[in-house]
């Protein structure tokens, strides 16, 4: 994502220049997939994909508690790197949103709700990169039901 936001966007704001924007930027992309992507996958991805009976309630404790510091990230912030829209909203919005569609309540943690309604509606073409969401939907649905 920073390579072509580097290369291909006109909008700095997406990839900031300055090193303390990048490093933020960079924080919350390696707390995306090192913490909360993995918690969602290590807590969904053997039911829904792999044939597992049951949840892992042990996983679901570390998700929650990814979910928790993404709160934290969020409070008293629009976006999760500080005032603008950046990559790193557009990734976690993406693990949000799956992990909404596996069922996880997001409404219990206030801010991530409010930041997670808000790149809804306004993140360049939010619904048309996630069209896929109803195809998994129906897939985790089917795997619930097996």
């Amino acid at each position: 994502m920073s390579y072509l936001t580097d290369q291909y966007s006109k909008n700095v704001h997406l990839n900031p220049q300055t090193p303390s924007g990048r490093a933020l930027v960079n924080h919350r992309l390696h707390f995306d997939i090192g913490t909360l992507y993995k918690g969602m996958k290590n807590y969904y991805y053997p039911v829904v994909f792999r044939g597992a009976k049951n949840y892992n309630p042990e996983h679901y404790k570390v998700l929650e508690n990814a979910f928790n510091i993404l709160d934290k990230f969020l409070d008293g912030q629009d976006y999760v790197a500080g005032r603008n829209l950046t990559i790193a909203d557009l990734a976690i919005a993406a693990t949000v949103s799956t992990s909404e569609v596996f069922g996880f309540e997001i409404d219990k943690y206030t801010n991530v709700a409010k930041w997670m309604d808000k790149i809804k509606s306004s993140a360049p073409g939010y619904r048309k990169a996630n069209g896929g969401l109803e195809i998994l939907k129906k897939f985790a649905d089917n795997s619930e039901t097996e």
